[in-house]
């Protein structure tokens, strides 16, 4: 919380109260991080049934025949807990977050545009954190000497921040595209004028 505020005042002192409305954006973006908390502990409880059951229902359809029992997924006779860190809350996080950037700096104007990145931008993260999950389940039911490392590489590791970088590419190569498209699209009716 003290972010925003720090900002702030640094940014006052050196532009004073008449340039407010050249920073607001700068003040908008640092409140992102203090935001971060809430929006996990809010959407976790939401994230629990859709991540559980669409990760068991793909283990299911690739023939590993798992079995759900409350928030673990046991393959043969190892045990994935999806607890809180699987749920993919901070990969939606930073998904919305740099949504939210691209809208303050590069708008998109049509409204359809807009609906579907911002409903891409749900999607994508969950299917990105729930491919993980299926990953990391498949580790664990494998018998290898490395399975342990691997595990904690694409758990706790950076192997877990590797899937909110494709999250973040994906929605972003998304987002340029429509933006391109819409530009493209005013260059070619200011041609013809």
């Amino acid at each position: 919380a003290l972010l925003p505020i720090g900002i702030f005042s640094i940014l006052l002192a050196l532009f004073g109260w008449k340039d407010i409305n050249l920073y607001k954006d700068i003040v908008k973006i640092s409140l992102l991080l203090p935001i971060r908390r809430a929006f996990v502990f809010l959407l976790n409880f939401l994230l629990l049934p859709v991540t559980k059951y669409l990760t068991w229902m793909i283990l299911f359809s690739i023939g590993k025949e798992p079995i759900l029992i409350g928030q673990s997924i046991f393959i043969n006779k190892a045990e994935l807990i999806i607890g809180e860190a699987c749920l993919g809350a901070d990969n939606l996080f930073f998904v919305i977050c740099t949504i939210y950037i691209y809208f303050i700096i590069f708008k998109l104007k049509s409204s359809q545009n807009i609906r579907l990145i911002i409903s891409m931008a749900i999607v994508i993260p969950i299917l990105v954190n729930v491919f993980r999950n299926v990953l990391l389940a498949l580790i664990v039911s494998y018998e290898n000497n490395y399975r342990d490392d691997i595990f904690t590489f694409f758990h706790d590791s950076y192997g877990s921040v590797l899937f909110s970088l494709i999250s973040v590419s994906i929605i972003s190569k998304m987002y340029f595209f429509l933006l391109n498209s819409e530009l493209n699209k005013k260059d070619n009716i200011l041609k013809s004028d």
